[in-house]
C-alpha cells in the first residue's frame, strides 16, 4: 500500500500550473506506480525521482491545451504597472487579485509578482549547468519539494523547480533528436485527436512529454510557410518591430500579414536583425576566450559573456566553444595515439 502521506498529496496537493504546460492524469500513474515499484527495492542508486516529488506537482488533469481560456500573452506594461499597484494592495492574496485581472491565472499572476517583486531573493531565468547537476542529485533521494528548494545552490520558486524537474530531468521522458518514427506516430495522433489537449497525445506517445509534443508540432511539423526569408521579409519585420516592439510576435504577424509563425518570426528577429548583437564574424582570438573562459568559470556562458563584456549571442558562443572544444579534443587524441 501507499503510505497514507503520498495518497494525501494525490488527493489534497494543488500545484501552481497556471496556464503553462501541465501534467497528466495518466502521467501521475505512472508515477506512484514508480513509487510502488521502488518502494520494495533497497537499491539507493536508482536515478528515478522520489514519487511524493511527482505526486506534489500535480493532483488533477489539466491538459496542455492551444485553446486556453486564459491568456499566455506577454505582459505588457501596463499590465505590470497594474499588478503592481494590486500587489501593494492585496498580496499574498493571489486569488483575489486573480479576481481583478480575469484573463490571467493564479499561478500565472504569482509567478509574476515573483519575478517583479522578489528578484533580491529568488533567482529567474536559465538554470545552470551546476543548478541542473545539484537538482538531478537532490531529486534522486527520498525527500520533499521545500528541502530540495533550500539545497539548491540558487534561491528558485517552487514552481520553476517542479517544472525544470518534470520537462528538462524526469527519466520518464526521451530527448534529443526525434526519430522518422516518432515524428509520424505524432503527426498521425495529431491527426486523430486534433491538437487541443497535448497530455493526451502524451499518453500515446509515453516518451515524450506535452510540450515536448507541441513544440515538435508547432514549430516543426504545422504547415505554414518555410524557408530563407527574402529581404522585403526582413525589411517589414524590422519596420513593425520598430513601431510595435518586440515583446509579442503574434502583433508583428499580423501586421505584415505573413505565413509563418509568430516564433519563425521571432526566431528569425532574434537570430538575424535584432541590432543588439554582434553579428560580425569571429575572430580567433575571440573563439579561443570563450574556450578558457569556460574552462575557467564554468558552464555558465552568461557569465562567460558578461566577463567578456560581449555582445555576442548565447548561442553562437556555446557553438564556438563546441568547435574549439571539438578541435582541442581531436589533437589531444592525435598527439597520445
Amino acid at each position: 500500500m501507499l503510505p497514507s502521506l503520498l495518497l494525501r498529496q494525490v488527493r489534497l496537493c494543488r500545484s501552481n500550473l497556471g496556464s503553462s504546460v501541465s501534467f497528466c492524469h495518466w502521467h501521475q500513474q505512472q508515477l506512484v506506480r514508480s513509487y510502488s515499484a521502488t518502494a520494495n527495492t533497497n537499491d539507493d542508486t536508482s536515478n528515478t525521482p522520489s514519487p511524493n516529488l511527482a505526486n506534489t506537482v500535480f493532483s488533477k488533469r489539466y491538459g496542455t491545451r492551444t485553446k486556453q481560456t486564459r491568456s499566455r500573452q506577454q505582459w505588457t506594461k501596463e499590465e505590470d504597472e497594474l499588478l503592481e499597484q494590486l500587489y501593494k494592495e492585496h498580496a499574498p492574496r493571489y486569488t483575489h487579485i486573480a479576481t481583478l485581472l480575469p484573463h490571467r491565472a493564479v499561478a500565472t499572476i504569482y509567478n509574476r509578482c515573483q519575478a517583479l517583486f522578489q528578484r533580491t531573493t529568488t533567482r529567474h531565468g536559465r538554470w545552470t549547468e551546476e543548478e541542473l547537476e545539484a537538482l538531478r542529485h537532490l531529486t534522486a533521494k527520498a525527500t520533499d519539494w521545500h528541502t530540495i528548494q533550500q539545497q539548491l545552490p540558487y534561491p528558485r520558486t517552487l514552481f520553476s523547480i517542479k517544472q525544470t524537474w518534470y520537462h528538462t530531468l524526469n527519466p520518464q521522458w526521451t530527448r534529443g533528436r526525434w526519430t522518422k518514427e516518432d515524428t509520424s506516430k505524432l503527426e498521425q495522433l495529431v491527426e486523430q485527436f486534433g491538437t487541443d489537449d497535448w497530455c493526451l497525445i502524451s499518453e500515446h506517445m509515453r516518451t515524450r512529454s506535452p510540450r515536448q509534443c507541441l513544440e515538435k508540432y508547432r514549430y516543426q511539423i504545422e504547415p505554414g510557410h518555410k524557408g530563407q526569408y527574402t529581404p522585403e521579409e526582413s525589411a517589414a519585420i524590422k519596420a513593425a518591430v520598430d513601431k510595435y516592439g518586440s515583446r509579442d510576435f503574434k502583433v508583428i504577424k499580423k501586421a505584415i500579414n505573413s505565413q509563418r509563425t509568430s516564433r519563425q518570426i521571432s526566431q528569425h528577429y532574434r537570430y538575424a536583425l535584432d541590432p543588439n548583437f554582434d553579428r560580425s564574424p569571429w575572430t580567433t582570438q575571440e573563439k579561443l576566450e570563450v574556450y578558457r573562459l569556460v574552462q575557467t568559470l564554468g558552464k555558465d556562458m552568461v557569465k562567460v559573456k558578461e566577463a567578456m563584456k560581449s555582445r555576442r549571442q548565447i548561442r553562437d558562443m556555446w557553438n564556438q566553444y563546441n568547435n574549439v572544444k571539438a578541435w582541442s579534443d581531436k589533437k589531444r587524441r592525435s598527439t597520445t595515439s
